[in-house]
């Protein structure tokens, strides 16, 4: 069975020293010390210590759904990507995605709901990237954009999205919102 009931030799590696690697306006590299449960081989693994971010899938009354287009430093290219931010200490992943749709689209949504979540890299992030439904969305606000951005708001139906997923869509944290947006509608068929 795959489930975590049935795992019976497995055991938690054990954590002694960490320390701070790096520390960036955006994320910490650390460093911890830890024991292998089976070997007792003690070596460092590195963690980047990152915030928890949302992604939203954002459906205008007609049907069309609210995009972002903006330039992305990792992959020097512009991406086609969902409104998405990083969840503020004191917001739920719910508020996160109100406050961030309404400053990279200017949008507000009449219904928001949590979807699903997923650890982005569990190998060595301890984050996780909540996906949200806004339901209802209308322009109703200037874009109030953070010093770094400059976002071309893109509408498109969900058949145009689709002919850009692995084209201009290439981000896994957007396959993954999708995944969670196509599974609550009942589009997939498990076995």
């Amino acid at each position: 069975p795959c489930d975590d009931a049935a795992m019976t030799d497995l055991k938690p590696f054990r954590y002694g020293a960490s320390r701070q690697l790096v520390r960036t306006a955006i994320f910490t590299v650390r460093e911890d010390q830890a024991e292998h449960p089976r070997t007792g081989s003690v070596r460092p693994y590195v963690a980047l210590e990152t915030p928890d971010c949302v992604n939203i899938v954002a459906e205008t009354p007609t049907g069309e759904l609210v995009l972002v287009r903006q330039w992305r430093h990792g992959t020097r290219r512009f991406e086609l990507e969902l409104p998405a931010g990083v969840i503020e200490p004191d917001e739920t992943p719910e508020q996160a995605a109100a406050r961030e749709l309404r400053e990279e689209t200017g949008y507000t949504a009449e219904r928001i709901t949590r979807l699903g979540e997923v650890a982005p890299n569990a190998a060595f992030q301890a984050n996780r990237c909540y996906t949200v439904l806004a339901e209802g969305c209308r322009r109703t606000a200037d874009t109030e954009f953070d010093e770094g951005e400059d976002i071309e708001v893109v509408l498109c139906s969900p058949a145009e999205l689709r002919a850009q997923l692995g084209v201009s869509v290439l981000n896994a944290m957007v396959f993954c919102a999708l995944y969670w947006w196509f599974d609550r509608q009942g589009r997939f068929s498990w076995p």
